[in-house]
């Protein structure tokens, strides 16, 4: 029996499967490097520290305390340069709108959770001058850890939102002057399905971006498997589960036990050919059933000589079969 889900939990799968893919500390520098540094191994995987995705603002007025939390998808520490920096992964299976706002509302909170962090430990050892230190909550010579957020679409519809803010402000993004006023704040976008550079990826993300960018074609998608089914035939189960819910293909789904191989690994190769295979029985069998329900409508309307004919008349067959709306 296939895999069926409601468009909400088919999302909520989706993204619970991209989470999980890159948690692997590999991909995730992979991904950094490839889609910055041209693949050159900027980020080392070892220099990748997972961090709690939950950003949270509380505010205290008095004896009222307020909470704001926002849970990002995958927040990481990474060194670049000898920097520590974070990044927050979002992934994204629809276009959204008012992404710049929304990034920038994440920064926001991040940046403002370091602040009050420091403002705390200066208050704890009560080290800050009078005056412009005190009222700040940090020294002159403090410093925070700067954010980074990438966005990985996955969606089939090529991303056509804002790539910065300013695109938001209507007729001010197309003036020169008020460009020189306001802050851009471009975002970084990965439109999976429409990167040119997948060979900037050294590990299956690669393979990951082919496959996606070819989905929507049976045919071109079988030889690119084929081609490469050194690596196909033993993906990981994050990678197997990432295709075949980015792809959304409840058959692959329903396929996955029984492609597992007994030494390791998913085999996409035999999943697809056996798809193939059951999507045309599949097919017989509706065909048979179809002629079978067009025979008896056609002894039904007293219509014989035409039901004898179109047993070796293929057109008049088709034509009786388009009339029956069949």
């Amino acid at each position: 029996r296939q895999v069926q889900r409601s468009g909400k939990e088919l999302m909520q799968a989706q993204n619970a499967v991209s989470i999980e893919y890159f948690k692997n500390s590999k991909r995730f520098a992979d991904l950094l490097n490839g889609y910055f540094f041209n693949g050159d191994e900027v980020v080392r995987w070892e220099n990748v520290r997972e961090r709690d995705p939950v950003l949270q603002k509380i505010k205290r007025k008095g004896t009222k305390v307020t909470t704001k939390v926002n849970i990002v998808d995958l927040f990481c520490n990474v060194e670049i340069d000898g920097c520590r920096i974070g990044v927050i992964l979002q992934n994204q299976t629809k276009i959204h709108y008012a992404m710049p706002i929304r990034a920038m509302n994440e920064e926001a909170e991040a940046y403002y959770s370091q602040w009050k962090g420091l403002e705390k430990e200066h208050r704890e050892k009560k080290n800050l001058k009078d005056g412009a230190e005190f009222l700040s909550g940090m020294s002159r010579s403090d410093s925070i850890n700067p954010l980074l957020i990438l966005i990985v679409y996955f969606g089939e519809e090529k991303w056509d939102a804002a790539r910065s803010m300013h695109k938001l402000f209507g007729k001010v993004a197309e003036s020169e002057k008020m460009q020189l006023i306001f802050t851009k704040y471009p975002i970084h976008v990965l439109d999976i399905r429409r990167f040119d550079n997948a060979d900037n990826f050294h590990t299956d993300l690669k393979w990951v971006i082919g496959f996606l960018q070819k989905a929507q074609n049976r045919n071109k998608l079988q030889k690119y498997v084929m081609e490469n089914k050194e690596v196909f035939e033993y993906l990981a189960e994050d990678t197997y589960n990432l295709l075949v819910v980015m792809a959304r293909s409840p058959m692959l789904e329903e396929l996955k036990d029984d492609v597992k191989n007994l030494k390791g690994g998913w085999n996409m190769c035999k999943a697809l050919d056996d798809m193939v295979k059951d999507g045309e029985r599949r097919g017989k069998r509706l065909g048979k059933n179809q002629i079978n329900k067009l025979n008896r409508l056609l002894l039904a309307d007293n219509r014989q000589q035409e039901l004898l004919r179109s047993v070796s008349d293929r057109k008049l067959q088709q034509k009786l079969l388009q009339e029956y709306a069949l």
